[in-house]
């Protein structure tokens, strides 16, 4: 009796066991991502909602590789010092891939060109980025894009940086500086909902294209993203996203 006793509990025990692992096999890997609240069309929070072109891209990229995804708000510049953290696993905010970026951080594959516009009042008398030598720019925190400013502008400007896109705007608006510089999208979508901003020049091709960014150690969730987002393309989902958004 006592062995048919102890046969029966091992047995018992041995269901917990693997029903107790399977659980955890199959349960979802949880992903924190970083990203800005006012990106527009990237980002955009409505409601405490998140929606836009690279939140519907991540939102497909979770489903497909059964992540359960949560969206943190951050600050852009916040993000490398957020990822180093181990605050958020992922940085989400129209990121633009360079070499500098990499010799520290992992991108997924790009889903997007990238390209830097700049914008200036309607009202202005600057109607080319040469005329922009010697006036102050405003630009992103920790943005690459002031690269690009020193070299269009021949080091001939003074550049301030900002946290969010509505202190640029608002330091715009104020006259606080001449132009702005951001992405061609984000230019287009304020030219587009205002009468108060116009596009100065041509959009100049900047870094190798738009990209989810990660620390070194996350080589499995990059692996894991590219398959996904080879998948989209090739199914025609990226496309689809892009001429919803874009």
């Amino acid at each position: 009796m006592n062995s048919i006793k102890r046969w029966l509990n091992r047995l018992v025990l041995l269901a917990f066991i693997l029903s107790h692992n399977a659980c955890f096999a199959g349960a979802p890997q949880q992903v924190v991502i970083g990203t800005i609240s006012y990106n527009p069309p990237f980002e955009l929070m409505t409601n405490e909602q998140y929606s836009g072109f690279e939140i519907e891209i991540m939102r497909e990229v979770c489903l497909r590789v059964r992540m359960s995804c949560k969206f943190q708000t951050v600050l852009f510049h916040q993000i490398p010092e957020f990822l180093n953290e181990n605050k958020i696993d992922l940085g989400l905010a129209a990121l633009i891939i360079t070499p500098a970026r990499e010799e520290n951080f992992l991108f997924s594959t790009p889903y997007k060109v990238s390209n830097l516009q700049f914008m200036t009042l309607a009202n202005s008398t600057i109607k080319s980025v040469d005329k922009l030598q010697n006036k102050t720019i405003g630009a992103y925190k920790d943005s690459p894009s002031t690269e690009l400013i020193h070299k269009i502008l021949q080091n001939k400007v003074t550049i301030k940086t900002y946290e969010t896109s509505m202190d640029m705007l608002s330091a715009l608006d104020n006259q606080e500086v001449k132009a702005i510089i951001t992405n061609p999208e984000q230019a287009t979508y304020w030219v587009a909902n205002s009468d108060r901003y116009q596009l100065v020049g041509q959009k100049y091709p900047f870094g190798d294209g738009y990209g989810m960014m990660a620390t070194k150690k996350q080589t499995d969730l990059i692996e894991k993203i590219n398959h996904a987002l080879t998948d989209m393309e090739n199914d025609g989902t990226l496309l689809k996203i892009y001429n919803e958004w874009l």
